[in-house]
């Protein structure tokens, strides 16, 4: 089964005309990666000037993916688990959300405002 969204595996400089980055990484036959690709539907529909890039990778290269990521997002030094969430829309300036309850928090309290 393929992720409902575009994938992009470079995750690189994103435009950002006043808008918000967030990317979601993480393997699709995690419940919790799915859950969050939903949510970031629900914000690219919802929210004006929100970019959601996707990264999906093998079950067995998470560990190794989630090792490389920690050392480029500001704030992931204790995240362990599926999915990795941050905001930023270029590498220097990502920082870590959280998994996909922190995501959804977020998105929850941006429409709601």
């Amino acid at each position: 089964m393929k992720p409902p969204m575009s994938v992009n595996t470079n995750s690189t400089t994103m435009e950002q005309n006043n808008e918000e980055c967030y990317h979601i990484h993480g393997y699709y036959s995690c419940p919790y990666f799915r859950k969050s690709l939903m949510i970031g539907e629900a914000m690219k529909e919802n929210l004006i000037n929100t970019q959601i890039d996707v990264v999906t990778v093998d079950r067995d290269a998470w560990p190794n993916h989630l090792a490389r990521m920690k050392t480029v997002v500001t704030g992931t030094a204790d995240h362990v688990t599926c999915p990795l969430v941050f905001e930023g829309c270029n590498p220097g300036s990502w920082k870590h959300v959280g998994g996909s309850d922190e995501f959804k928090d977020r998105f929850m309290t941006k429409f709601s405002s």
